[in-house]
């Protein structure tokens, strides 16, 4: 099977086409061993590899155990847990991948039990495509503030699939934390520091699926006009008889005055497959032969969408 991409923006079609024989190599994948284990439990060690000629900055990887093996603590990583599943995230210190480079951190296990749906950065940590999971889960809905006492998020809870990891929350673009539950206390207290805010919240799954964002501001006044820019170099790669990958450079918006990009919504030949709350997404591949088009459109906070960017791709 052969891929032919054109790519376009804003529904104009480009003149340029690439011929593609193999689909590249994964971004980055994971290798987990244990390093010692005795009857009731084990030591854990993880490994993430950066596959690119590239810098890879900051990584994430989730994995959930059986039930009867949880993790009792672990080292160089940030580590949250949610039922039976954890998410790994760098510090700081260790968030930057050279080039063919690796990261490790570790952990101390209570139980037998191996990781399971194991994802690095959204991807299968064994580098194969992600499965048959391409269904992110639904936005949540109907984020507000309730002041009693101090400041606590609250929201309509998401639904999955195949089943809920969590809330990623953001603060102005930053990551607060991701939790289980549909509230969250950001401040014990009703004196905020004096500043614009904005709380963004999205569901993930265990395949790394993402939500579109919902939003809440405070001290903000959103324009109710103004729509985001178009995404931008849409590519497809990660190509298979089952599915694709198709990522794009985010759009943009003027800092709180306009409103934030709360998504992007995915069309395949004229159909929507997909709304997402992250600069990729994995389709279906399509099973006709021919020409087959995928656009991409942002929306915002307040329902306004962007243009259209496009690319083309043919089957034969």
């Amino acid at each position: 099977m052969r891929f032919l991409l054109r790519t376009a923006v804003a529904g104009i079609l480009g003149a340029a086409t690439i011929l593609i024989i193999a689909a590249p190599a994964q971004a980055s994948a994971g290798h987990f061993t244990k390093s010692s284990q005795w009857s009731g439990g084990y030591v854990g060690e993880f490994t993430v590899h950066n596959h690119t000629d590239s810098p890879m900055n900051g990584w994430v990887v989730r994995f959930c155990l059986p039930s009867g093996t949880r993790i009792l603590n672990g080292w160089n990583i940030q580590l949250t847990q949610i039922g039976d599943c954890y998410t790994f995230r760098n510090y700081p210190w260790n968030s930057t991948l050279p080039a063919g480079g690796a990261v490790s951190f570790g952990f101390v296990a209570s139980g037998t039990g191996d990781p399971i749906d194991c994802t690095v950065n959204g991807e299968r940590c064994d580098g194969l495509p992600a499965g048959s999971d391409l269904q992110p889960p639904t936005a949540p809905d109907n984020m507000h503030i309730v002041w009693n006492p101090g400041v606590t998020l609250v929201w309509d809870a998401s639904t999955d699939d195949r089943g809920m990891v969590g809330y990623e929350l953001f603060e102005s673009g930053t990551t607060l934390r991701t939790v289980a539950e549909t509230s969250y206390v950001y401040s014990t207290t009703n004196a905020l520091p004096p500043k614009l805010y904005e709380f963004g919240i999205r569901a993930i799954d265990a395949a790394g699926n993402v939500s579109p964002f919902d939003f809440v501001g405070l001290g903000t006044s959103w324009s109710a006009t103004a729509a985001p820019s178009a995404p931008s170099s849409l590519q497809v790669s990660g190509l298979t008889a089952e599915a694709l990958t198709l990522s794009w450079q985010a759009s943009t918006r003027i800092p709180y005055s306009e409103a934030p990009v709360a998504g992007y919504e995915v069309s395949m030949d004229g159909s929507v497959v997909a709304r997402v709350g992250g600069t990729s997404a994995r389709l279906r591949t399509p099973t006709g032969m021919g020409f087959h088009t995928l656009s991409v459109r942002a929306f915002n906070a307040v329902d306004l969408f962007s243009p259209a960017a496009q690319t083309q791709f043919i089957i034969n």
